[in-house]
């Protein structure tokens, strides 16, 4: 049966990978094929102009590569490797899937393949069917130029011109001739003329080096552009022309433009995903407008957006979330200016998330934020584009590195840390402690400002997001507004916060000191010991006594506190480090259940949930019974819930949406609320199934191992 398109939008992101251009004297060379930044399902990813990975955003199933299951909400750098030229995720999900999951592809100067990510159906092409949080390579090849991952298969074109497809094939997406999957790449066809390839919904689209422009897969609006609503196991070719030169497949429609620098579109024109002022589906390219000037277009979920060769840059299709970037919710049939700069090198649209890259090399972002893709550091929306990297992160050269000329990879933010200090800061930045904009400067003074937000992504790493909010009438910074609503600043007085004012090291102290308390773990009572504790103000010393005694802050020399002084971003980090490491540390680091209740739960049961081998699910009306669950811890200190669940009720369950689960104190104080990830479908009467409940913060901390000491509680929408 024919995969569906799950319409439950609200959660649901889905995201571009950009297509390398064609050129009609394509040498299949890495200098001709760089992607530099890929937008995911819930997670991107970019390359740097040094040559390192970075990605960010949601990680379920180890789409980011970084060797964990938990969410970034900041840029985190994948390995330490600085050779990667190109990369791709996939950007859709197949029905009843989390949009927290997905599988990424990169290729490095020396011609090699590498992935991870899901792998359900042989996606990632290394033989097994294992999700894989670390790259992995693929094979021994290394001539590899450019890849492209699908919602479950993977594509990919060899300097040879070859054209390769694995993964999974149930509507011939992988234009073998055959709807079999492949869990290693297999070859398409013989031909050694392919230049180009696009295949991220269930459809492909390939250019040839004569300018022919081919399709196969799922064609059930038209999207293959053929002429049919017939699905092709094989590549067909698409009209006659000879003059295509990108192309850009969506989930149910594709895009591409001609060597005259014409745009044209095909396939659903839901919400005037076309651009061609019209509601009409075409199961033939249609031109859009009579523009000779379009440089680059990329297809996202029902929608489009396209650059042309003054740096302008234009969309049209669903607006939700106000992704199209125009400041208002309104769809557009036609192609509108968004902006008025015009520095736009390329973008990257999806479902719910934009991700775009400027002529200077700065990297911007707009869209749903549920888990941190935009990389902004916190998981708010945004409905206008904010930069993420600043000038000259990103190269948009389209030039591969040099395998025999290798980059000495740059600190973050091109300014070094001291030396003291370069380790600290670049395990704080690999541990996601660090937002982006503090990822420079070092050795600058820290502002009031700046330190909330340490204060904002360490609290919200631990404990979950911050709901509450205190607002000032000198600053509209969410992180001041966040850290002030869980007591850890104040303002100066009438109203005002004084965001932009140094942060002095006394005030440092009192912060940190408040945010323990605020995490719920104080931190203990001491006398300072410093020769210049008289100099340290009457309300900061209990502080300043508690941060030494903790070993969090220590003197500027000749045991000396300096409370007036500045503390600069260096320093700051190295302390949000070192408080990071003092509650992990104190976390219990065992990867077995800490206890179990069990009321009617069968071995069968118990032995499928401890190897989370279940199916998720959850409720969205109707009544349950909580009839056992398990509490762990993982390697990395996270916290998983195994909860097994009967349907009480004479009728089935509609699984859709639950409410927030949260484990408390028996006080009633909250120590953690749990994101939760599942299937989507029914649960039949007296039925008894197993849910995972992931708490996907750094880590989660719980004094002791007593778990009876905590309760569980959730609510269930009726």
């Amino acid at each position: 049966m024919k995969k569906r398109i799950l319409s439950i939008a609200l959660t649901l992101a889905v995201i571009f990978a950009i297509v390398p251009a064609f050129t009609h004297h394509a040498e299949a060379a890495l200098s001709r094929n760089v992607s530099v930044i890929a937008t995911g399902a819930s997670h991107t990813m970019a390359i740097k102009a040094d040559g390192t990975l970075w990605g960010w955003g949601g990680n379920w199933t180890g789409q980011l590569g970084d060797g964990t299951f938990f969410d970034k909400h900041t840029p985190t750098q994948i390995g330490s490797d600085s050779n990667w030229v190109y990369v791709t995720t996939s950007k859709y999900l197949p029905d009843g899937k989390s949009e927290n999951q997905g599988h990424t592809l990169a290729i490095k100067a020396d011609g090699s393949l590498w992935a991870w990510g899901w792998n359900a159906y042989g996606q990632l092409g290394d033989g097994t069917t294992t999700d894989r949080h670390a790259p992995v390579r693929i094979g021994t090849g290394t001539n590899w130029v450019s890849v492209s991952a699908g919602v479950e298969h993977t594509t990919a074109l060899r300097a040879d011109g070859s054209l390769w497809a694995w993964g999974c094939n149930n509507l011939g997406q992988l234009g073998d001739g055959t709807t079999s999957d492949r869990h290693t790449p297999v070859r398409i066809g013989s031909g050694t003329s392919w230049a180009s390839v696009s295949a991220e919904g269930y459809h492909a689209l390939a250019t040839r080096t004569d300018g022919s422009l081919w399709a196969w897969g799922w064609n059930n609006v038209g999207q293959l552009g053929d002429g049919t609503t017939v699905d092709r196991l094989s590549p067909v070719r698409v009209g006659v022309e000879t003059d295509w030169r990108s192309v850009s497949a969506s989930m149910i429609h594709s895009a591409a433009i001609m060597g005259d620098g014409s745009l044209w579109t095909w396939g659903s024109n839901w919400v005037g995903a076309l651009g061609d002022g019209t509601s009409n589906n075409s199961s033939v390219p249609v031109r859009v407008g009579s523009d000779t000037n379009w440089a680059n277009v990329s297809t996202g979920y029902i929608r489009t957006a396209a650059i042309k060769t003054d740096g302008s840059f234009w969309a049209w299709g669903n607006n939700a979330f106000g992704i199209l970037g125009d400041g208002t919710g309104t769809s557009r049939n036609s192609p509108v200016r968004i902006g008025s700069d015009a520095s736009w090198a390329s973008v990257s649209p999806g479902y719910a998330h934009v991700t775009a890259l400027r002529a200077d090399g700065s990297l911007w972002a707009w869209g749903m934020n549920s888990y941190g893709q935009l990389g902004d550091g916190t998981r708010d929306d945004r409905h206008a584009h904010q930069m993420i990297w600043g000038p000259g992160s990103v190269s948009t050269e389209q030039s591969a590195l040099s395998p025999t000329q290798p980059t000495t990879p740059q600190p973050p933010g091109g300014t070094n840390p001291s030396s003291w200090a370069q380790a600290d800061v670049a395990a704080a930045i690999n541990t996601g402690l660090v937002p982006q904009t503090l990822q420079s400067l070092y050795t600058q003074a820290m502002t009031r400002a700046e330190f909330c937000a340490l204060v904002v992504t360490l609290y919200e790493m631990l404990r979950g997001d911050i709901v509450g909010r205190r607002t000032f009438s000198d600053t509209n910074d969410i992180n001041v507004q966040k850290a002030a609503a869980i007591g850890v600043v104040d303002g100066v007085g009438g109203g005002r916060f004084s965001p932009n004012s140094q942060l002095t090291r006394e005030q440092a102290a009192t912060m940190l000191s408040r945010l323990a308390n605020a995490l719920g773990n104080p931190l203990p009572e001491q006398a300072a010991t410093f020769s210049d504790n008289s100099a340290v103000v009457s309300w900061a010393r209990s502080a300043v006594g508690q941060v030494q005694a903790a070993g969090i802050m220590g003197s500027t020399g000749s045991n000396r506190f300096s409370p007036k002084g500045s503390y600069t971003r260096e320093q700051s980090i190295v302390t949000f480090l070192r408080m990071y490491n003092m509650f992990r540390a104190q976390a219990p680091q065992v990867n077995q259940p800490l206890d179990f209740r069990d009321w009617d739960v069968t071995d069968e049961q118990k032995y499928w949930a401890q190897n989370y081998l279940n199916e998720l699910g959850n409720p969205t009306s109707g009544s349950i019974d909580v009839v056992g669950f398990e509490l762990y811890y993982t390697d990395n200190g996270g916290l998983v819930l195994i909860a097994f669940i009967r349907n009480g009720m004479s009728q089935a369950l509609n699984i859709r949406s639950f409410e927030p689960l949260t484990i408390k104190t028996m006080d009633g104080r909250v120590i953690a609320t749990a994101n939760f990830y599942g299937n989507y479908g029914t649960i039949q009467p007296t039925q008894s199934i197993i849910w995972r409940f992931n708490f996907s913060r750094e880590f989660v901390m719980i004094q002791g191992a007593d778990v009876s000491k905590y309760i569980v509680t959730s609510s269930v929408r009726h």
